[in-house]
């Protein structure tokens, strides 16, 4: 994952209030206002900026990596109900790897990553969302992931 590493970057940053999504009425409505700002680094230059539904986000990647695992590897989709433009984000599986898209992108990028080494990566990206919802909002916002309409891949 070192070569993976040195290509390609995603960061986030949580940037909802605590106070302000835990004052909202319905569970589904404090789910969408976990936010956050995403950003995709491709060979040292930026690729994705921009500020999305981080949890909703994080239901598709987690999805996605549990069906990956039961053995159905298709490209990753994340389809915002916030955006009318989507895909926000997909990770095409090619014969070669992945190759990462956006309708928002800033550049077109041909770069294409290890299938397996990028798969881990995504893991580990999700893995630390998860944590970083957990650590700021509460645990019991893990129980709610079936509540978002994940639209099937």
């Amino acid at each position: 994952m070192d070569s993976l590493s040195s290509k390609v970057k995603i960061s986030y940053q949580i940037t909802s209030e605590f106070s302000f999504v835990k004052g909202l009425k319905s569970i589904p409505s404090q789910l969408m206002n976990i936010e956050g700002d995403l950003n995709i680094v491709i060979n040292n230059q930026i690729f994705f900026e921009e500020p999305i539904a981080l949890y909703e986000f994080y239901c598709y990647l987690d999805r996605w990596l549990y069906d990956w695992e039961k053995g159905h590897k298709i490209s990753f989709e994340y389809v915002s109900m916030e955006s009318e433009e989507n895909p926000l984000l997909a990770f095409k599986l090619t014969t070669s790897g992945f190759q990462i898209f956006s309708v928002w992108q800033q550049y077109n990028s041909e770069e294409i990553f290890d299938t397996n080494d990028f798969k881990d990566y995504i893991a580990l990206i999700t893995g630390q969302i998860e944590k970083d919802i957990i650590h700021t909002f509460g645990e019991e916002y893990m129980n709610y992931k079936e509540l978002l309409p994940i639209k099937k891949m």
